[in-house]
């Protein structure tokens, strides 16, 4: 069961296995600022050793949006084929990706407040990945650049920037 810590009223939810079967993710409406507790009862989780669970109790609390940072980035320039932007963070994570077809703004919202890094792929063959080259057929590896400066996001911010594509 899903609740509200504040008055104990249900929340429904919908809980999935990721493709791996390796997570379990429960969406569910969320409100701001709100603390929830699930509840998982003895024997409603199976894992892959045929071994159930025992009593499961997690309590968590969401933010407030101000306690977030919002980043737009502004790609001009022109280029032939489609790009890739990676957003990673201070520890080189993987936070979002997104794929242009044409200069536009791209919106990071909900941000966590530290430091980022934007890498842009050239993505020649339209896949949405960078790819390496291949030596026997001549062909290069998908050109790679990065934004030149580190964004720090802070919460309540919000950061443009322009990034010019060649």
């Amino acid at each position: 069961t899903l609740s509200k810590t504040k008055d104990s009223s249900l929340v429904n939810y919908d809980a999935f296995l990721s493709k791996s079967k390796q997570k379990l993710f429960i969406n569910f409406e969320k409100d701001n600022d709100e603390q929830y507790k699930l509840e998982l009862l003895p024997d409603a989780i199976t894992d892959l050793f045929s071994i159930v669970n025992d009593s499961l109790n997690f309590t968590f609390k969401t933010k407030k949006p101000e306690d977030f940072g919002k980043l737009f980035i502004n790609f001009t320039g022109s280029y032939k084929n489609a790009i890739v932007v990676e957003l990673f963070d201070n520890t080189d994570k993987l936070i979002r990706v997104e794929k242009l077809d044409e200069p536009k703004e791209i919106k990071f919202l909900l941000l966590e407040p530290k430091t980022y890094f934007i890498r842009v792929t050239f993505d020649e063959n339209n896949n949405g990945k960078w790819d390496t080259g291949n030596f026997l057929k001549k062909q290069q590896p998908e050109k790679i650049i990065y934004f030149n400066k580190e964004l720090l996001i802070r919460a309540n911010w919000e950061l443009s920037e322009s990034f010019i594509l060649n």
